[in-house]
Formats: structure tokens, C-alpha cells, sequence
């Protein structure tokens, strides 16, 4: 094979898609030697002579060199691919039947000046494609063989034989040159900057570092968030005086000598007279700018658009556990007659705290019971406010307070109780069926027995840790390994471990509904048969919706079975030994 095949051989792989790494991967070293063979022989000199004469066409042509030189090079490029069946593969990926019929689109160009036709063929379509002098260019090799190396980034060094002394540093890629790349690494103190040199060749060494590189923090930027000057810091310093102003108000009056029962009702164990007895709210200040009607309200003077709102505190008799505070288990009297405390407020340095004090004078035994709030007017307008529920369209449910919960998070949830009629109508009230439906309720659908499983099971889940004999822990009381035989009574699911997975159960859990996630707040024990959902738009619109999966056994009542026992067992079995010897 002459020069000029070699030469005109190399054009097609400058004019492909097929890169790989910036170098073309079209023409293989198996196709040169397919044209060496004797049966291309005629075929290659034939292709020879074309290329002469069509070169002789632009040499003799003075004028639009570019252009004349650009069809040569698309000429010699079809050639080629041509005799190596290769024309797909080429840019222009199309299929010539002779090399008459090439020649004769060689002659149409040169005749039709075309000016984007050059930039057209020279453009690439995807990655670019290197020149042969580039393809000796051992920085731009190593760039495409490690695509995360690049300048300006932080890498760590993984050299094949670890220095100690590198083990954790971050390297910043400050040049990649042919001598290899420099990194650089500051230390915390000091002007002294470490300098390293990798290798082209090693640079897979190089592992990249996404996190920010570790350097101290601005002294500008630290300044803002010292206690000192910390507005945030300020705020808590008020608070914890305010706190402590009010836990030692409490300790100046002592405890008042009241006594509860195991009911919830609260009595008093001597004698008061009309306002000595004053009950203050003892818990955790918490600043909000928007308390909710039930919290309980500290106002403050400096703060306009703030107030404090006092948690509730825990108490465990059993247990010992947390602290009493009365003020907590007031009860509201039915008639103001009947009630023996009221609402007043006591100033505390700066603070207006609600207490309760007594109205009356008190005796041993005397139930202490709160006056009924009184409705507020404005004028000739009464402001209330009521949770409404309306799904899919279907009627405006109005929500009783009763079945509103306020939890010690601040967030209401609803209770969502199977047996109300006004939930019932609520879910079902858009479907035509239920008008026709006599005493609704939801207490007979799958789909809410389902729920309580769910709650259930993530109660056992996050609340059940028990001890394993070899003194590691276990998630799941049902599924308890046994030791042996002898100590399989002492696995046993029994009510004291469910109460203790109840207990430790965190208050607020998620709980998985069709793929839908839904905030629910735990039972108070595991009689309690109501659900208790986040009042929340998409958490009740999660739990509709999974009751609407199987809602046709709403309006399909099964009678409940009725079971004969005692004498009457021996009746019902002699009745269907009659209906068999009448059926036989």
C-alpha cells in the first residue's frame, strides 16, 4: 500500500462520532491490513488514480481553494469507507454503490460553491475530537482518563504506600502540568503550606474530597455567635430568669395542702379562707407569638409580640416520677354555683401569670372546682371558632370539641372515633349509598381495625426492648428467642410488658398507610379504642383515603353470630341433628 493511502486512509477516523476518550475509534489496524491483500489491489489502485485526478481538479483551480479542498477531503473520506464497508459508520452514514457514483458527487460539489458545507463537516456532535498532535499530549490523556481530577477541587492522597503523617489531610489541586500535578494543604496555624506532587500516572491516587475543605472558622463570622453578643443566648438568659422567678414564687407560698384522687379529682384536705388558697402553673416557659385558645398565657411587659406559654408538667405516683402540681388537674364546674375556685392573674416582676384562688372559704372534703368560662361578645358579634371537615366534595362535618385533642406538642389532633356519626359522615357523606344508610358507622370496616394494628405494631416497635439472657437487646416481644423449654413460660407477651412498651413508646409516632406516611399520637393505654390523627389537611386526607379502599363492608353489615352457650348449647345441637334427619 502506497503513502497516500495511508494518508487518505487516517481522514475517516478525523470525521466520526465514534470517540472515545477525545480520540476517534472508527478505523482499526485490521482494515489497513485488509487493503494490503491482493484481492483490494485493483480496487486500491483504481481509488488511487481517482484521488490523483480529482487533486489534479484542485490544483488547477485558482480561485475557492477552502472549498475545493473540503470536497477533495469528503471524496477521499467516502473512498475509503467504501472499500471497508464501513459508509454507515461515517458521518454522513449513507451507502454508495460505485466508486463512479462517488466521483460523480466530487464533480457536483466542486461545481456548487456551498459556504456552511465546510463548517458543517468540520463540526462535532457530542465530544470532541482531538487532533494528532494532541493525541501526544500526556496532561490532556490523563484529564480524560481521570475526569475527577480537576483544578481547584480537594482531594485526599491514597498513595499505595500510606504516610502517616497524610493519613487525613486535604490536598487542594492547585496545577496539573506534564511533570504532574500540585496539591497543596494549609494547616489550621501557621503560614507554612505543604506541598505534594503527583504523578500523571498516579493520579487514580487522587480520591475526591465533596465536604468543605477543614479550615477555622472566620474570627468576623464567630464574633455574631458568642453568648456575649448572641441575641438568641439573650432571649434564653430572660427566659431561665423568668423561670426561676416563677418556681420561687411557688416555694415562697409552700405547697397547698390539697389532696388528689386516682380518678382525676382534686380536694382539699384543711381549712382556707375566702382567697388563701392560690395554685400557680409550675412547667417549662416557652416563648410564642401565637398561643392557641387552651394554652395557658404569661404576659410580660417589653415583650409586644411575644408571650410565654407553660407546659404542663408530668407526674407518676407509682413511679415517683416528675412532680404534683395542681393547677394541672382543675376541673371546670357544670354551674358557676357549684364551683369554689376563679381566674385571677399575680404579677411576678415584670410577668402576669393566670392563677387559680379560691372564692369561697374551704373546708376538708370540699371538692375544688373551676368556674365555668363565660362566653365573650363583642358587641352584637359572637367570635367562635369549630373544626370543620368536608371530603370530596361531600357535606360540611362539624367536629364536636370532645373529639379535638390539644397534646403537650402544641398540635391538635382529632379522635378519630369509629362509632361517631358525625366522623362516619364526614369519610362517607359524598357517596350516594349513604343516604340510604340507617345508623352509620365506620366500627365494622377492615380498614379501621387495620389502623389499630398498625399503631399497635409501631408501639411494640419502638417501644419494646427487652433483655436477652446473654444481656443484649431484642426489638420484638413476639419474636423473642427462647432459650429452652423450661424458661418459655418466662417469654410470654404478658400485660405488664405491653404496658411497659406503651410506656416507652415515644408520644408522637408515623405510621405507614398505602404508602402514605401519617402522624398519630399514642393511646393512653391499650383499652383506648380511639385513633388519634394529626389535625392536619394531608394526614386526614391519608387516613379517608385508606378507609375508602374497602368501604363496601360499611354498607354490607354482617349480623354478629350469635353463639348459644350453657343450656342452651345442648338445644341448638339437637335442632340441627332434627334439620339433618328431616334433610336425610
Amino acid at each position: 500500500m502506497s503513502d497516500d493511502s495511508h494518508c487518505f486512509g487516517l481522514d475517516p477516523d478525523h470525521c466520526t462520532n465514534a470517540v472515545i476518550d477525545g480520540f476517534s475509534r472508527l478505523l482499526t489496524k485490521a482494515d489497513f491490513d485488509r487493503l494490503k491483500s491482493k484481492k483490494s489491489e485493483a480496487d486500491l489502485v483504481k481509488a488511487e488514480a481517482l484521488m490523483q485526478q480529482a487533486w489534479a481538479v484542485v490544483e488547477a483551480e485558482a480561485s475557492d481553494k477552502a472549498h475545493l479542498q473540503m470536497a477533495f477531503c469528503r471524496y477521499q473520506i467516502r473512498i475509503i469507507l467504501y472499500m471497508l464497508g464501513k459508509q454507515t459508520k461515517g458521518r454522513e452514514a449513507k451507502e454508495y454503490d460505485s466508486l463512479a457514483t462517488l466521483s460523480s458527487m466530487f464533480s457536483q460539489e466542486t461545481l456548487q460553491v456551498q459556504p456552511g458545507q465546510a463548517s458543517q463537516a468540520a463540526a462535532s456532535s457530542g465530544e470532541q475530537v482531538r487532533d494528532l498532535e494532541a493525541s501526544n499530549d500526556q496532561t490532556l490523556i490523563a484529564k480524560q482518563q481521570n475526569k475527577h481530577v480537576k483544578v481547584g477541587q480537594a482531594y485526599l492522597i491514597k498513595r499505595t504506600e500510606p504516610v502517616e503523617a497524610d493519613k487525613d489531610k486535604v490536598f487542594v489541586l492547585k496545577d496539573l502540568q506534564q511533570d504532574g500535578a500540585t496539591l497543596e494543604h494549609r494547616p489550621f496555624f501557621g503560614e507554612q503550606v505543604q506541598v505534594e506532587k503527583v504523578a500523571l500516572q498516579d493520579l487514580k491516587q487522587l480520591k475526591e474530597w465533596t465536604k468543605a475543605v477543614p479550615a477555622l472558622v472566620e474570627e468576623e463570622a464567630l464574633q455574631k455567635l458568642w453568648p456575649g453578643d448572641s441575641e438568641i443566648f439573650q432571649d434564653e438568659l430572660a427566659r431561665a430568669e423568668d423561670q426561676g422567678l416563677l418556681y420561687k414564687k411557688y416555694l415562697e407560698l409552700g405547697d397547698p395542702d390539697v389532696r388528689p384522687s386516682n380518678n382525676g379529682l382534686l380536694f382539699c384536705n384543711c381549712s382556707y379562707a375566702k382567697f388563701d388558697l392560690q395554685l400557680y402553673p409550675l412547667g417549662q416557659l416557652q416563648k410564642v407569638q401565637k398561643p392557641r385558645p387552651q394554652d395557658v398565657v404569661i404576659q410580660k411587659k417589653g415583650m409586644k409580640h411575644d408571650c410565654y406559654v407553660v407546659s404542663p408538667v408530668r407526674w407518676d405516683i407509682q413511679k415517683s416520677s416528675g412532680y404534683f402540681c395542681p393547677y394541672w388537674m382543675i376541673k371546670e364546674a357544670t354551674e358557676s354555683q357549684t364551683a369554689t375556685l376563679t381566674r385571677t392573674t399575680k404579677k411576678i416582676g415584670d410577668m402576669v401569670v393566670p392563677v387559680y384562688q379560691n372564692k369561697v372559704a374551704l373546708k376538708m372534703g370540699d371538692q375544688l372546682l373551676l368556674e365555668p368560662k363565660t362566653e365573650v361578645w363583642l358587641g352584637s358579634m359572637q367570635v367562635t371558632r369549630q373544626v370543620i371537615l368536608q371530603y370530596k366534595g361531600g357535606p360540611k362535618v362539624p367536629v364536636s370539641e370532645g373529639l379535638v385533642h390539644a397534646a403537650d406538642n402544641g398540635q391538635q389532633y382529632l379522635r378519630f372515633r369509629p362509632s361517631s356519626t358525625s366522623l362516619t359522615r364526614a369519610v362517607l357523606g359524598h357517596m350516594e349509598k349513604f343516604k340510604s344508610l340507617k345508623n352509620p358507622s365506620l366500627s365494622c370496616s377492615p380498614q379501621v381495625s387495620q389502623i389499630r394494628e398498625t399503631v399497635k405494631a409501631k408501639i411494640l416497635e419502638m417501644g419494646s426492648k427487652e433483655q436477652n439472657p446473654d444481656g443484649s437487646e431484642r426489638d420484638n416481644l413476639f419474636d423473642a428467642p427462647v432459650v429452652n423449654e423450661e424458661e418459655d413460660s418466662a417469654n410470654e407477651v404478658t400485660a405488664r410488658k405491653l404496658r411497659e412498651a406503651l410506656e416507652r413508646a415515644p408520644d408522637v409516632m408515623k405510621i405507614d398507610l398505602g404508602g402514605k406516611q401519617v402522624e398519630v399520637l399514642k393511646p393512653r393505654n391499650w383499652r383506648e379504642t380511639d385513633i388519634l390523627v394529626k389535625l392536619e389537611e394531608s394526614d386526614l386526607e391519608h387516613v379517608f383515603d385508606f378507609l375508602m379502599v374497602d368501604v363496601d363492608s360499611v354498607y354490607e353489615k354482617p349480623k354478629r353470630p350469635y353463639v348459644r352457650s350453657g343450656r342452651f348449647a345442648g338445644k341448638r345441637k339437637a335442632d340441627e341433628d332434627d334439620k339433618q334427619s328431616d334433610s336425610g
